[in-house]
């Protein structure tokens, strides 16, 4: 039997969803966001030592269509270590193509300690920190392609998710961010001490449904915090349903500070005909057996006839990633495959769930 199928790969975005409501459409007014995941607003990994809500902006400064390029002065001048600390009202000159100098200006953070500016699409955001002593500390910082920290490019949050987390060395004395456009002009950034050096964090996790009547092991995928100056390896996550069932993976190695979104099993279920929410615990263990951490997370248990998620193993990186299914409702032969693609920021989960389940008859 072939079911109507929906994968969803990240290629290009389809008009017609624009008929599709959702309340974040509502909320935040952007047919990606609507599409998208959820924004992530807590902090659980840690303690807050400062949220930055003072900084300066320089306008214009990212050329349009460009991520990364020659064109990037800031970029340029990190690199031969030319970067100055600037100040209010200070021009960068040597900007080339441009009829007038850069500008920097300041900002402050709204009440919800956001830097919001439309400049921000198309300038960079400047933001600095005086640490009394030198610890080991996280930067949790939406709604930016890239920053540097200290002259250090690190990833960024470009569809503003709140999914980053970055381990990094906070020398004693002045720190300096300097964060490249998003996508919606907007920029929040904090400092966290983490509870602990080694660590699964639940944002961005990646996970399969339960498929009543499969009793195979299913791939699941979560990040693990690696705030230490040696190399994590030689790891296991063990999955434990709530029922009991259980699934032992050894897991990819994660080099020193950095976070990596590594593999872990989810097992089997006994009751094959359950619906609904099933909670499960993740145990991460050294190759001696010692726990390391372990944090709670809840999976979805569905008949194949329901819409639903399937997880797989990409041929491309080695990674988990996920699709999802909208079935057809009838059972026969020769039923049509429909594959539908999505732009960036879009979850295939919330596109699929946009098409009813048909009669799957060509």
């Amino acid at each position: 039997m072939m079911r109507k199928l929906i994968k969803v790969t990240p290629l290009f975005l389809a008009v017609f969803f624009s008929c599709y409501n959702s309340v974040s459409a509502q909320r935040q007014g952007n047919i990606v966001e609507y599409f998208g995941k959820e924004k992530y607003e807590e902090t659980k990994e840690g303690s807050i030592i400062h949220v930055f809500e003072e900084g300066l902006v320089l306008e214009h400064a990212a050329r349009s269509g460009v991520l990364f390029g020659s064109q990037d002065m800031v970029a340029w001048q990190l690199a031969n270590n030319s970067f100055k600390t600037p100040l209010e009202g200070e021009e960068l000159a040597s900007y080339p193509g441009t009829d007038a100098p850069l500008k920097w200006r300041a900002i402050s953070a709204d009440t919800a300690q956001v830097f919001r500016d439309r400049n921000l699409r198309r300038g960079y955001l400047y933001t600095s920190f005086d640490a009394p002593v030198e610890e080991v500390v996280l930067l949790e910082a939406t709604g930016h392609t890239r920053v540097y920290i200290n002259g250090m490019v690190q990833e960024g949050d470009h569809y503003d998710f709140g999914y980053t987390l970055i381990p990094f060395r906070l020398k004693k004395g002045t720190n300096q961010f300097i964060y490249t456009p998003g996508r919606f002009g907007r920029v929040a950034a904090k400092l966290v001490v983490p509870a602990q050096e080694v660590m699964l964090i639940n944002r961005d996790l990646t996970l399969p449904d339960i498929i009543n009547g499969e009793a195979e092991e299913k791939w699941g995928a979560v990040r693990l915090l690696n705030a230490t100056d040696k190399d994590l390896k030689d790891v296991k996550i063990e999955c434990v349903l709530e029922t009991g069932e259980r699934a032992v993976f050894a897991t990819d190695a994660v080099m020193p500070m950095a976070v990596r979104k590594v593999k872990f099993r989810v097992p089997g279920v006994k009751d094959a005909f359950k619906t609904g929410s099933v909670k499960a615990t993740l145990i991460l263990s050294d190759g001696r057996g010692r726990e390391l951490d372990r944090t709670e997370i809840e999976l979805q248990q569905r008949p194949a006839t329901d819409h639903h998620e399937r997880t797989f193993i990409s041929q491309i990186d080695g990674s988990v990633q996920y699709y999802s299914v909208a079935p057809s409702t009838e059972v026969a032969d020769g039923q049509a495959l429909v594959l539908s693609v999505h732009g960036a920021s879009v979850e295939a989960r919330n596109q699929a769930r946009a098409y009813k389940k048909r009669i799957g008859r060509t």
